[in-house]
């Protein structure tokens, strides 16, 4: 599928994919922390079955989007809100996987009167030590960097990007995630959307 493209009132590019029922009841859907747009391919077949039309947008800097020098969780809502202006849709649902949770809550939050249910997925809270418990070495030291060095965040973030490139490597992430639960989001997102 070809990505839409959009000006925004600053000059950046805005894409996104639509993935889904293309008459089904609008959610825009912010992926998570290194994926662009495109992993919303991974909702298609049950938002299709579930009659939602899954909205996916790159977010700054990913895909065809510009990037955003001074990105907030703010700034994100607008883009948001100059998509869903640019398709017409009057209500929409949000959802948001991981790192994108706290975009989607901040959208929420600025675009209440817009938003008809907002869904998280596989998104994560302030982490103590308890929460910490199990967790990957690799896993660790990113929650390390991201409490402490923030930057240097960016260099693992760009070496897992690198390696999604490849095929076989995406393949065996995904078998790693695990359980597919993306029907049980689509089954209560159209609850409430409908």
């Amino acid at each position: 599928m070809t990505p839409g493209v959009i000006t925004l009132a600053d000059g950046r590019l805005l894409s996104w994919h639509e993935f889904g029922d293309p008459d089904g009841s609008p959610v825009l859907y912010t992926a998570g922390t290194p994926v662009s747009g495109l992993g919303g391919a991974c909702y298609d077949q049950t938002a299709r079955a579930a009659g939602l039309r899954w909205i996916s947008p790159d977010k700054p800097g990913y895909g065809a989007s510009g990037h955003q020098r001074r990105r907030s969780l703010a700034s994100w809502s607008d883009d948001l809100l100059a998509l869903a202006s640019h398709l017409g849709l009057g209500r929409f649902a949000l959802a948001g996987e991981s790192g994108g949770a706290p975009f989607t809550l901040a959208a929420a939050h600025r675009l209440g009167d817009r938003v008809s249910v907002v869904a998280l997925i596989a998104a994560g809270g302030p982490m103590g030590p308890a929460e910490r418990v199990g967790m990957t070495s690799s896993a660790r030291v990113m929650n390390w960097f991201a409490r402490n060095a923030p930057a240097l965040n960016t260099f693992r973030v760009a070496a897992m990007r690198r390696a999604l490139v490849s095929p076989k490597n995406l393949q065996r992430a995904i078998h790693d995630v695990g359980v597919d639960r993306s029907a049980e989001v689509m089954s209560v997102l159209a609850s409430y959307v409908k």
